[in-house]
């Protein structure tokens, strides 16, 4: 169950607009405001207003579009046999659902040789809902990987999206000693 009720925030309470104007009006020429709910309480009356001209703008860059995300982590490393297997994490947060992602996918060694080239398909990942997604590489021993590059977006399609969208908003992480790239 989550919370429902308002939490009310001191600064932004004290700056709703009628109130804003009512302390601007009521403070002496000292800046302390009168009455005993506030006695000895002193306020600079342009700290006050500039409190509620900042609260009143609201966040910082708040008119400006949101950066949109696709995060792609690397999150486990798994022996598996003779395969092995690559976990990781998409995060999609562009607005609007992936319908497909595919990644084009460099394995490179430890020694910094390329092992193979491959494709990741991601298949759909819905806008605000991280996913899971496993990949297993026959015939590769985990600890000789040394880094996943993504070479590039094969497939990024959804409803709205541009074609580069993906690859711009792409951004790579690793939690674990393999190295990844793009």
């Amino acid at each position: 169950m989550g919370l429902r009720g308002r939490t009310e925030n001191p600064i932004t309470s004290m700056c709703e607009p009628d109130r804003c104007q009512r302390h601007a009006k009521t403070l002496d020429m000292e800046g302390a405001l009168p009455g005993p709910s506030h006695s000895r309480r002193s306020r600079n009356p342009t700290l006050v207003v500039a409190t509620c001209l900042a609260a009143a703008a609201g966040p910082a860059g708040a008119g400006q579009a949101e950066a949109r995300a696709l995060t792609v982590e690397l999150n486990r490393i798994d022996q598996t046999g003779t395969a092995c297997r690559l976990t990781f994490m998409a995060e999609n947060g562009l607005g609007a659902d992936l319908d497909g992602l595919t990644l084009e996918t460099v394995l490179i060694d430890g020694d910094g040789r390329v092992d193979r080239l491959t494709l990741f398909d991601f298949q759909s990942v819905p806008s605000g809902a991280p996913r899971v997604r496993q990949f297993d590489l026959p015939e590769l021993d985990c600890a000789a990987l040394g880094r996943v590059l993504f070479n590039g977006v094969a497939q990024c399609s959804g409803e709205g999206l541009e074609p580069g969208d993906c690859a711009d908003a792409l951004t790579l992480t690793s939690r674990v000693d393999v190295e990844v790239t793009g």
